[in-house]
């Protein structure tokens, strides 16, 4: 099932450089001007204390507290077990953890940690996250949603950290971009394949982590 996905989204996400002229080519760098980050959205909302005491981790919000890089992707889904995944880019190496699916998923009450498993990665598949990554790295990505709120589903909550800061972006069912969804959003098609690269980037890691399992 996460094959099939990942493979979709991926084939979707190069038909925008093929289909589109040179000089557009919606996965250049969206910058030349500066990105203010004044406004990122609060790691707190999104991944409480007790989450993170769950999974045995610290919070990113100044930084990473060393000079190791990390990307960090924890996935809350309402009815199954919580997931995080950590890129260490300069290692080589991926870090998959797993908590218990919990009787109150909307509270802050959390499951054991039933999977921590740390993941050598070959030069080839090192190779292949970083350019996955580039296209769509954090720091240009835009701070809100690009899909409605929902009862149920998944939030993704990425973070980047180095050792002088983070950049916190979350997005909820990414996995699932219907037509619907894209028509009564408006999303522009540059930004809905910068969105579909970065959920292409997670799924890889999700991929190579081993996890297989429904996104939602």
């Amino acid at each position: 099932m996460m094959k099939s996905v990942f493979v979709c989204l991926f084939l979707i996400t190069q038909s925008f450089v093929f289909c589109g002229e040179q000089d557009k080519d919606p996965f250049s760098r969206l910058d030349p001007k500066p990105v203010d980050r004044s406004k990122d959205l609060k790691s707190d909302s999104f991944i409480s204390n007790g989450l993170l005491a769950a999974f045995r981790e610290k919070r990113l919000d100044k930084g990473s507290g060393n000079k190791k890089s990390l990307i960090r992707i924890t996935i809350r889904r309402s009815f199954h077990s919580t997931l995080m995944f950590q890129w260490f880019p300069g290692e080589s190496r991926l870090q998959v953890k797993r908590l218990k699916p919990h009787d109150d998923p909307f509270g802050d009450s959390w499951g054991e940690l039933d999977l921590d498993r740390s993941v050598k990665l070959p030069e080839a598949q090192q190779k292949l996250l970083k350019i996955l990554y580039s296209n769509a790295p954090l720091e240009i990505m835009p701070q809100d949603f690009w899909q409605p709120q929902g009862l149920d589903g998944s939030t993704w909550i990425y973070e980047s950290a180095a050792e002088g800061g983070s950049i916190l972006v979350a997005r909820r069912n990414p996995v699932d971009p219907s037509v619907v969804c894209i028509a009564d959003t408006g999303i522009k098609p540059g930004r809905l394949s910068k969105e579909l690269q970065l959920t292409s980037f997670a799924l890889m890691l999700r991929t190579l982590s081993g996890i297989d399992e429904e996104p939602y």
